[in-house]
């Protein structure tokens, strides 16, 4: 059994992980590592938001061509249809804009395609 200096270890990550809000663990075999930002950096209902989103092999070479969507899914309740379409900026970056639809606990479900391979990763975010 882990020790309680472990468990408060392992909770305060785990806290600190969810408050960042933008990093989701990549599969084993994901082909690329994604990384979402958002501006502003802590979102809220009815503003809109804006979505960067860095696509990179996993040696760090920006991944360019790529076609990337967004859905925003809100964690307790079915909202409909939310997606976001991310347009490529260069070097590895997409970005696009959205609205989160009402207070709470959101997943952001980015999938981004390329050459006959695909990756989805959900980051998530606390809406206020």
């Amino acid at each position: 059994m882990p020790s309680p200096r472990r468990l408060l270890l392992a909770a305060l990550l785990a806290a600190l992980a969810a408050a960042a809000g933008c990093h989701a663990a990549p599969a084993a075999n994901a082909p690329w590592k994604l990384t979402l930002s958002t501006t502003p950096e802590d979102p809220s209902i009815l503003s809109p938001t804006q979505f960067q989103l860095q696509v990179a092999t996993a040696g760090g070479a920006p991944v360019v061509g790529a076609l990337v969507t967004l859905d925003l899914e809100m964690a307790t309740m079915d909202m409909g249809p939310n997606r976001v379409a991310l347009a490529e900026q260069g070097g590895g970056r997409y970005a696009g804009a959205g609205n989160f639809t009402m207070a709470g606990d959101w997943n952001c479900r980015v999938t981004v395609r390329l050459g006959g391979r695909a990756q989805t990763e959900t980051f998530r975010y606390k809406v206020g």
